[in-house]
């Protein structure tokens, strides 16, 4: 499901850190901080086995890893909402 501008920003509430993207208003997008770039490889690397189509879109910046989320052609869905949640469960665990 497709959520519009009041449904997106009452689950992004739920998910600290994660925004809009400031270039479109089609994708959420966070940074995380990692210890290493050994780390960021890692996490990035968690994400790849564990995330379900739609792949995220990954930046990797030393210990900087930024993560962009949307649903090509359709925004931000359901689905990517979730997708968010299981990176958030994965960052923990890499701290």
């Amino acid at each position: 499901m497709i959520l519009n501008l009041q449904q997106l920003q009452q689950e992004l509430e739920k998910l600290p850190g994660w925004e809009l993207s400031m270039i479109t208003d089609t994708s959420i997008e966070k940074s995380f901080k990692l210890e290493s770039f050994e780390k960021a490889i890692m996490f990035v690397n968690e994400i790849a086995k564990q995330i379900e189509k739609p792949n995220p879109k990954i930046a990797i910046d030393e210990s900087m890893v930024k993560i962009t989320i949307t649903t090509p052609g359709q925004g931000v869905t359901t689905q990517n909402i979730k997708q968010a949640r299981q990176i958030e469960e994965i960052y923990k665990t890499m701290q």
